[in-house]
């Protein structure tokens, strides 16, 4: 009897010993599972970077936009406007193949995609914000992107961070693999992007500076962090709203301001929030996401 009990003790402690590897299986397969999900909405997380051969092109996407940036456009509609009418005005055939691939990489420009379309929803209506939303959906699509926006994000306004220091942490990166000249040239296009995007500025010597938050560009960080799982005011603490530099208050105040105009649907009793979207995801998108999330 005694031998019995030693026994099942030692069992006893074997499972308490392996639950903790049970539990770190669990979240990783969470995770993967919400990786899935951001995934089919648009978002990347592969190896490869747009970054490396040219910065987010913000101008040519605002020109494209201006001239097919409508609801109904299709993806083979915005290849056509780049390729076939030449709506960018380069040169050549190789050059405009080559942009729309880039233009493609970093913003989807495909109305299917739930990243893309939310964009263009408030790029159409709200032109202060155009930078910043051009950047959290390159943001989401770009490794180099979000690595390097990581370590800028911590620093104060008026701190140095210079394209040198941008091409060191690259280097202990991933991207270490680049050879010299790409590596140096994708620390100047990703830091040419921070600084259209408000979180640098300068030109050579670049310093942090703090970004123009928008009702339009804040609403659409509270849905990147929708699509990943968040929900009330847990989405105010994502990745992507931190982009803002915006106190919580000044945040509210946003999405207050954005609920009033139509673009999500916001309600807050002290410190209860419910966040919605549904002029930008549909009833069968949300379905999938609650379904694993």
């Amino acid at each position: 009897m005694a031998l019995d009990q030693s026994n099942q003790m030692k069992e006893n402690s074997k499972e308490y010993k392996d639950a903790p590897d049970v539990i770190d299986n669990y979240e990783n397969i969470l995770e993967n599972v919400k990786r899935a999900a951001l995934i089919r909405s648009g978002f990347y997380f592969g190896g490869l970077t747009r970054h490396s051969s040219r910065n987010m092109s913000f101008d040519d996407l605002e020109l494209l936009l201006a001239e097919a940036g409508r609801p109904e456009t299709s993806k083979s509609e915005y290849r056509d406007e780049v390729i076939e009418r030449n709506v960018l005005g380069k040169r050549t055939l190789a050059t405009r193949r080559y942009l729309y691939r880039h233009l493609q990489g970093l913003y989807g420009l495909d109305p299917n995609i739930v990243l893309f379309r939310s964009m263009l929803h408030f790029w159409n209506r709200d032109v202060e914000g155009r930078p910043l939303l051009a950047f959290l959906c390159a943001y989401a699509r770009d490794p180099a992107l979000r690595l390097m926006t990581g370590r800028v994000l911590p620093l104060s306004p008026g701190e140095g961070f210079d394209q040198e220091a941008v091409q060191r942490i690259l280097n202990a990166s991933e991207f270490g693999r680049f050879n010299p000249g790409t590596l140096a040239f994708t620390a100047k296009n990703v830091s040419h992007s921070l600084a259209r995007a408000g979180l640098l500025i300068g030109c050579y010597d670049k310093k942090r500076s703090k970004p123009v938050a928008t009702a339009g560009s804040l609403s659409y960080a509270l849905l990147l962090g929708y699509l990943g799982g968040e929900r009330g005011k847990s989405l105010f603490e994502t990745e992507y709203v931190k982009l803002m530099d915006l106190p919580f208050h000044e945040a509210v105040n946003l999405a207050m301001e954005a609920s009033g105009k139509g673009w999500i649907v916001f309600k807050m009793i002290g410190d209860v929030i419910e966040v919605l979207f549904p002029e930008h995801v549909s009833a069968d998108e949300i379905g999938k996401m609650t379904s694993i999330v």
